[in-house]
């Protein structure tokens, strides 16, 4: 679901519990080197970033 694309992007993006942030994507993280061992996205969100998880992820979609 999180895709290397996704870098830079404008994202709206759903959570699993319903919540909605919007945000430009500042890192990603593949499953590889983070410790979760989960791939995690992180946006620019209220002056810092927000990390989600791909399991904390229910919808993604670009934004223009």
């Amino acid at each position: 679901m999180i895709k290397t694309e996704y870098l830079g992007k404008k994202l709206k993006i759903t959570d699993i519990d319903g919540r909605v942030w919007h945000g430009k994507v500042a890192m990603l993280m593949p499953a590889s080197q983070s410790d979760s061992g989960e791939s995690e996205l992180y946006i620019e969100f209220g002056g810092g970033l927000t990390e989600f998880k791909e399991s904390e992820i229910k919808e993604i979609e670009e934004e223009k």
